[in-house]
């Protein structure tokens, strides 16, 4: 049992003026414990999906979200195609600039992919300065044509943090899944 508020109930007046009897408030209580499981579920599920810096999918579910479409597009003869994007001298920028700035720069890019990418396409942080996208019906060239987009929005973005002004680059690769490959699945 948890003494956090997470929710409030906000209750009007019963039908037809009449007052709330005991099994009444017996229900209510049941329903605001069944909300309150509910809701800390979605943000445990949140929490263990979602990086809490870049707001794309952590490592673990991209591999778990690429073994689906992989097998998807096995089955139904599409396309796949996986980016990779990792930040040119990362390093660089923690070390002259602090982590935070590093902190920044991971946001930025999150965002940057967040609104490149379409609503089908799935965007991760794959591990420190790296990223990845699952392009389900796309293939190679198209996800060049993507990937290169997005690299020309990274390297033309300013990057402002605490009045400090500097840019980055990134490095990106692209591979398309080719559907008589034979994938077993673990």
């Amino acid at each position: 049992k948890s003494d956090n508020l997470i929710g409030l109930f906000i209750i009007g007046r019963k039908y037809k003026d009449e007052s709330f009897k005991s099994y009444d408030f017996d229900f209510l209580n049941t329903l605001g414990t069944l909300a309150a499981l509910a809701i800390n579920n979605a943000q445990l599920y949140e929490m263990a999906t979602i990086d809490g810096i870049t707001k794309l999918l952590v490592h673990r579910h991209l591999q778990y979200m690429l073994d689906l479409e992989i097998l998807r597009v096995s089955r139904y003869k599409g396309k796949l195609s996986l980016m990779m994007l990792d930040i040119d001298d990362f390093k660089k920028i923690n070390d002259n600039y602090g982590h935070p700035a590093g902190d920044y720069v991971l946001r930025t890019i999150g965002k940057i992919i967040k609104n490149t990418i379409r609503g089908t396409d799935i965007g991760a942080r794959y591990g420190g300065e790296e990223f990845a996208v699952i392009f389900p019906e796309t293939d190679e060239e198209a996800g060049y044509l993507v990937s290169e987009r997005m690299r020309k929005i990274i390297q033309n973005t300013e990057m402002i943090f605490e009045d400090k002004k500097f840019n980055i680059t990134v490095s990106a690769g692209i591979a398309e899944f080719i559907t008589d490959t034979k994938f077993q699945k673990k």
